[in-house]
């Protein structure tokens, strides 16, 4: 493996839906970067403590997220004493990294955006590039997507990002005050005009900007899930769409303008950013529902890592049954994306 790998992992991460997708697209077209795209495994630890976890978590990796098969990853190659997630973590993500001859290499993933913390400490060597979007354009795509796509379909997943925001924000910044490295970047500002926006990436991670990131037509899109909200990702060209928020319910929409007014209040104006022309009509949210939403948020987190822990321990027969079943609908027809 080639000692010229950055000594830690390079992560970039948003909450769903906020161009985390679009961002591997462009990022992994510079000679010099290889992320995986939502491998996840560093939070896969209980796959490892299990029992059997040492000869059984590559088949459970592939199984949660498919990672094996579309990162054309083959467990066979991998060292013999990866016994937790952190040394299975920097071997298999390097050696990635190694296929393309690149020297940054990590992972992007949604699922991070909780996790930034975590990562820190588990990695000390980390750097971080957090993507940011405004509310309401998370909202609205999340709802689009869930018209097709049965994993956006799942309860709680808007009030899931939405506060998922503030946590991020919170991580992001506790991040800062103790002096790791990251860069931030907003969504509305990179599809408007990418060049910019990327080569700022390039000059945090030390590496010269490449032209080949401006355009989507030679990107490799297949660690990618197929799927019509991965639309813009499959096109070849970087194009921002002004009309997305018309996508939002106006009960949706009226709580994430509340909540922004809110962050912003906290914030002095600053953050969020995006949109730009604040709804001073709509007023923050009201202690009972602030109260409500952070209880049934904390419920849905609970309830994931529940799943995480199921997936560790169930016979993977047993869970593909599961899965089968849950991807029908009412009329007994597979659902689309997943």
């Amino acid at each position: 493996m080639s000692d010229s790998l950055a000594p830690g992992p390079f992560f970039a991460v948003g909450v769903w839906r906020s161009g985390t997708s679009l961002l591997y697209a462009l990022l992994n077209q510079h000679p010099q970067i290889a992320l995986l795209y939502e491998g996840d495994l560093p939070l896969l630890g209980p796959f490892f403590r299990a029992p059997g976890g040492r000869a059984q978590w590559p088949d459970r990796w592939e199984f949660w997220n498919g990672a094996l098969h579309r990162h054309q990853l083959d467990k066979a190659t991998f060292p013999p004493d990866l016994g937790e997630e952190i040394s299975a973590t920097r071997a298999i993500y390097r050696q990635f990294a190694s296929r393309k001859g690149a020297r940054i290499w990590g992972d992007k993933s949604p699922t991070y955006y909780v996790e930034l913390l975590r990562l820190a400490r588990t990695f000390p060597e980390a750097r971080f590039l957090i993507i940011w979007r405004g509310p309401e354009g998370i909202l609205s795509s999340i709802q689009r997507a869930a018209e097709k796509s049965h994993w956006f379909r799942k309860r709680g997943m808007s009030l899931r990002a939405l506060l998922g925001c503030r946590e991020m924000k919170r991580q992001c910044d506790e991040l800062r005050r103790r002096g790791f490295p990251v860069h931030e970047i907003h969504y509305e500002e990179l599809v408007r005009d990418p060049e910019p926006v990327l080569r700022s990436i390039c000059d945090y991670l030390g590496i010269g900007f490449d032209p080949a990131m401006l355009s989507l037509a030679s990107a490799d899109r297949s660690a990618i899930a197929d799927g019509e909200h991965h639309s813009m990702v499959r096109s070849e060209r970087v194009i921002a769409d002004g009309q997305k928020a018309d996508a939002l319910t106006p009960a949706v929409r009226a709580k994430a303008r509340r909540y922004a007014n809110l962050w912003r209040g906290q914030s002095g104006g600053e953050w969020p950013r995006y949109p730009q022309s604040a709804d001073n009509a709509a007023g923050p949210p009201g202690l009972m529902e602030r109260a409500f939403d952070r209880v049934l948020y904390r419920f849905y987190r609970a309830f994931d890592r529940q799943v995480l822990l199921l997936y560790s321990v169930a016979p993977i027969a047993m869970l593909q049954r599961y899965r089968d079943w849950k991807r029908r609908d009412p009329r007994g027809r597979a659902a689309a994306g997943g």
